[in-house]
């Protein structure tokens, strides 16, 4: 949290001031928390921003913002989307492999093994339920329950780990195809970073 020091009137003397880290002082009589978030700009990659004042409205104190470019000349700038481009391209690689394996990590190995028989049996025997299922047939006798409501089961945790993955993968490969599109030659093209989206 941020904090400016007032004097008895509610002016702001001091912006910014933060508290020794211990959470359990007391915030000081002379000492507000500022809002830091509702003005906050939504800044380019190019750009920074930087605490300009605080304002009062109604009983709150708002900080205000000051942006400018992070870059000063062409060449720090080609630097800049250089290695941001590298490292949202490692980013995005493994946080997709490892939300990926997440995903898969609540279920063992075997019965990952299984699911796509698993789906097709499923499938199968809820367009024909004379249909062959040997392996829901074994899984749903074990378990004492009838091979429709395991196919039932089958299908909605089938339907929803697709959607969990698709929805990542989908980010994914937006993801690779903005970081491709980035051509270091080409600095209209070097925009596509703030398209990114996090997995």
């Amino acid at each position: 949290m941020v904090y400016a020091k007032i004097n008895d009137q509610g002016e702001v003397l001091e912006f910014p001031c933060h508290l020794d880290g211990n959470p359990f002082v007391a915030v000081p009589d002379n000492m507000v928390e500022v809002d830091v978030t509702t003005n906050k700009p939504d800044v380019s990659w190019d750009e920074v921003y930087y605490y300009d004042q605080v304002v009062v409205s109604g009983d709150s104190y708002v900080a205000t913002f000051t942006t400018s470019s992070r870059y000063s000349i062409d060449e720090e700038r080609l630097k800049g989307i250089t290695s941001l481009k590298l490292m949202r391209t490692q980013e995005n690689d493994r946080t997709f492999n490892y939300k990926a394996t997440e995903l898969k990590k609540k279920y063992p190995e075997a019965e990952v093994d299984s699911w796509d028989q698993q789906r097709r049996e499923a499938l199968a025997y809820t367009d024909d339920n004379t249909v062959s299922t040997p392996l829901l047939s074994v899984i749903a006798t074990e378990r004492n329950i009838s091979v429709a409501d395991l196919s039932v089961k089958v299908i909605t945790h089938a339907t929803a780990y697709d959607s969990a993955l698709g929805t990542l993968l989908g980010k994914y490969q937006k993801n690779r195809s903005l970081l491709n599109a980035i051509d270091l030659d080409d600095n209209t093209t070097w925009d596509n970073i703030d398209s990114i989206v996090r997995l």
